[in-house]
């Protein structure tokens, strides 16, 4: 099976780990080996192994990526309603204003 050019650009540890996720996901962590993986990704076991040394490993930097993905999503929340409050302060500020005067 040849995989569409953009995921044979993409580079091979991303592609392996959007793979495992989408197989860890129908199948669970225990059940989705190695082996299946490569076939899925269409790569070797050396290829595998070049960029993760164990399954774990696989398994560990997925949850990273995940972590760091909300976290970014996290911040930039807080950010937008910071925002939205010093939106609003300033809003009644002057809405204050207008009214006293």
């Amino acid at each position: 099976m040849l995989l569409p050019i953009k995921e044979r650009i993409m580079k091979k540890d991303i592609f392996l780990k959007q793979v495992a996720t989408e197989l860890f996901y129908q199948q669970g962590l225990r059940l989705t080996s190695i082996a299946e993986i490569c076939r899925a990704a269409g790569v070797s076991r050396v290829t595998f192994y070049k960029y993760f040394p164990t399954k774990q490993d696989l398994v560990k930097c997925i949850f990273e990526a995940q972590k760091k993905i909300e976290n970014v999503s996290h911040k930039a929340c807080l950010q937008s309603f910071i925002i939205f409050i010093q939106f609003y302060l300033i809003t009644s500020k002057t809405e204050a204003v207008r009214f006293s005067t």
